[in-house]
């Protein structure tokens, strides 16, 4: 009949005998190619996640603009927005308050030029705007001169 041993006692006994000879203690030197390699291949799992998910959310809305592409309602590639940014830019270039740009930016959108007003035009023209809303309530009549 075979004894047993205890398993804590067994492993004591494995170790004394084989553990530092069969289990060398890795060493990691400075120019390590494996080493390198692993950390370049280990990737975040959030980063992997947010990548999977970007992925998915492309496909989808590629899918969902070519499909209604055609429709009535969709906007047109040379949309208003974009106009009326560039005309806003080149309004900020009128020299005078912040009530001459909002009357050329109005003067844009309604397709009169507003260089070729007289002054005596854009002085009533400016005192209509003074009582627009859209004035009123814009940051813009809030400013200084500039």
């Amino acid at each position: 009949m075979v004894s047993q041993l205890p398993i804590s006692t067994t492993l004591i006994v494995f170790w004394k005998s084989y553990g530092s000879k069969s289990f060398p203690i890795y060493q990691p030197v400075e120019e390590d190619a494996a080493l390198k390699a692993l950390d370049a291949l280990q990737v975040q799992e959030e980063d992997y996640f947010c990548q999977i998910t970007h992925r998915t959310w492309d496909t989808i809305l590629h899918d969902i603009r070519n499909v209604h592409k055609d429709d009535a309602d969709s906007a047109p590639d040379g949309s208003n927005a974009v106009k009326l940014m560039k005309d806003a830019q080149r309004a900020l270039a009128v020299p005078g308050s912040y009530l001459d740009v909002f009357t050329a930016l109005m003067c844009t959108q309604l397709q009169v030029r507003y260089e070729r007003l007289t002054e005596q035009e854009r002085t009533v023209l400016k005192n209509v705007m003074k009582k627009s809303p859209a004035y009123k309530d814009s940051p813009l009549s809030r400013m200084k001169r500039r």
